[in-house]
């Protein structure tokens, strides 16, 4: 089984120096992963292990300045709004909803820089940025969207950088299982690790609205198969749930766990079950997003296809505000419209996927297929 990618439309190549998300971290979370690891790494990644731990002290050490300066006003804060969440598997859409909707004047969001620094953002955030902005690379490495430190991110990494357990860790060590798969559904965690994993998202949600009280609009795939937590922390939350065609989704996400691994991983090998890794979080995410769906009232959740998003742009988001009462979309048609223009030339990567991988994506997602209306989609 394997997929062939055709030549990046971009012509970017991800640079040998770069900051990820690993530099965020504490020390004491970075060497715990290295322990766990038995001290593990290549040889050739040397300079990315150092540099993850020299940033683990300044980390460690900033972060205890800011707890000082801000933490009474973290813990004694609330959030103003019911958050908005975007949901679905990995490359279905959820980044570029994300992009369109932050647009909007009325919400704010995570930006790169406090989801890669979410304990002292707030003590940093204006001066680090600037000093650092040439070492961030100027696209994702997975699909050539652009990146910036204001850009909306993903909030799994905030929770990575705060010491907190993830299925994302799994890409410092690519090549080794990951010991925190149950934080994907957060399955079979004691009581204590789950209250741990609450006070961490709300802490630095908090954090993002002291800074900015608008809506929040947060994205991670892995709260896909999180309904039940998020609804008991955020009662009024609403949800909005991508779905995109598996021969494309499937593949695509292999490419971008291959990807992330090679240039966050300090080990160069990935896991030669890399295939079936996917798809188990396929399967488990898809079985806990469908039993938990129900739980959201239908006011509060409103379901995007991907095909339909990037073909009818404002259509589609128009009726999206409309179930859910988000407001009048003129307000955000402008938005639109720009976001259309500054991405006009943007090209997708692409891929061919051989019959055997296909035929196993055909079989494993037949039943999502099914309820999505795939059932006839070819690659």
């Amino acid at each position: 089984m394997s997929i062939q990618e055709k030549k990046d439309v971009s012509g970017m190549k991800y640079p040998r120096v770069a900051l990820g998300a690993w530099h965020g971290m504490p020390i004491g979370t970075s060497l715990e992963m290295w322990a766990r690891n038995r001290g593990s790494f290549s040889w050739q990644r040397t300079d990315r292990l150092i540099t993850i731990l020299l940033g683990g002290l300044l980390n460690s050490g900033l972060n205890s300045i800011d707890r000082l300066l801000y933490g009474r006003r973290v813990r004694k804060s609330e959030l103003r709004h019911p958050p908005v969440f975007i949901v679905g598997h990995w490359r279905t859409g959820t980044t570029l909803l994300h992009e369109l909707l932050v647009r909007d004047p009325q919400f704010t969001y995570p930006s790169t820089y406090q989801c890669f620094v979410p304990s002292h953002f707030l003590i940093s955030g204006t001066i680090l940025p600037r000093m650092l902005n040439w070492l961030l690379p100027q696209r994702r490495p997975m699909d050539n969207m652009p990146v910036g430190w204001e850009r909306p991110q993903e909030d799994e990494f905030a929770l990575c950088n705060q010491g907190i357990r993830s299925p994302y860790l799994f890409w410092m060590y690519p090549d080794r299982p990951c010991p925190f798969d149950n934080y994907l559904d957060l399955s079979e965690i004691d009581e204590a690790e789950l209250k741990r994993w609450k006070e961490g998202l709300l802490r630095f949600m908090k954090r993002v609205s002291l800074r900015d009280p608008r809506t929040l609009v947060l994205k991670s795939p892995t709260h896909t198969a999180r309904i039940k937590t998020l609804l008991e922390m955020f009662p009024g939350a609403r949800f909005i749930h991508l779905v995109r065609d598996p021969q494309v989704m499937i593949p695509s996400t292999i490419l971008t766990w291959r990807r992330l691994g090679q240039v966050s991983g300090v080990r160069v090998h990935l896991r030669e079950d890399l295939t079936e890794y996917v798809l188990d979080n396929f399967r488990r995410m898809d079985a806990s997003f469908e039993q938990q769906r129900s739980l959201i009232p239908p006011s509060q959740f409103y379901q995007v296809r991907f095909e339909d998003l990037t073909a009818r742009m404002v259509d589609t988001v128009t009726d999206l505000y409309e179930h859910l009462s988000l407001g009048d979309t003129a307000a955000i048609y402008p938005h639109l419209e720009a976001y259309v223009q500054e991405n006009k030339n943007y090209r997708k990567n692409s891929f061919e996927v051989d019959s055997k991988l296909s035929d196993l994506i055909s079989r494993e997602c037949c039943s999502y297929s099914e309820r999505y209306g795939y059932e006839n989609a070819t690659p």
